[in-house]
């Protein structure tokens, strides 16, 4: 959302200035959503779409130790590549659907949008960095594909969102975890 528009029961109404991108400080427009109607109705909204790109990619890779696993997120981290999806997946899961899995292997999974041409280079690119790594490309098993790899990815990204959620949480005073566990049951 690049501008919102708000009307208060006042009769009053607010709008937030157009921004970059990477303008910094809290926005107007997150605290203004996250509010619920409690700072006023919206009543206009501008938004940027993008189409949506023509190819999308799943794969996993099999690491056997898991030295080997931490060296290839560490050498991803450090790339910082826009994967829009990048996980560990539970391996017990993953013998669901890929084969040559065994229960002491480690296994991660991305998925990543654009056109043709970028698709072809960046999955190149990934293999010849997983493959250094000591990595390999896992196959489907008969009847699984990659939409089944990303429903378990997508879940995985979750699971991983809520753990740091609750390690935060553990961070914090005793009157913070109270007042987030009344949000939470008011959510």
């Amino acid at each position: 959302c690049l501008q919102v528009k708000m009307a208060q029961a006042s009769g009053e109404v607010f709008f937030n200035v157009r921004t970059p991108r990477s303008a910094a400080g809290p926005g107007f427009k997150k605290m203004a959503i996250g509010a619920g109607d409690w700072l006023g109705i919206p009543i206009q909204a501008t938004l940027r779409i993008f189409p949506k790109p023509s190819h999308r990619e799943t794969r996993a890779y099999i690491f056997s130790r898991e030295r080997d696993l931490e060296t290839f997120e560490r050498s991803l981290a450090r790339l910082r590549w826009n994967l829009s999806l990048a996980e560990r997946i539970p391996t017990e899961k993953a013998m669901h659907l890929m084969q040559g899995i065994s229960l002491l292997d480690h296994v991660f999974a991305f998925s990543w949008w654009g056109g043709e041409a970028w698709m072809l280079a960046f999955g190149a690119a990934l293999e010849d960095l997983a493959t250094g790594k000591q990595g390999r490309l896992l196959e489907y098993r008969e009847g699984r594909d990659e939409e089944d790899l990303a429903a378990i990815l997508h879940q995985a990204a979750l699971d991983a969102h809520a753990r740091e959620g609750e390690r935060r949480q553990q961070g914090l005073s005793e009157s913070h975890r109270a007042l987030v566990a009344f949000l939470k049951e008011g959510a």
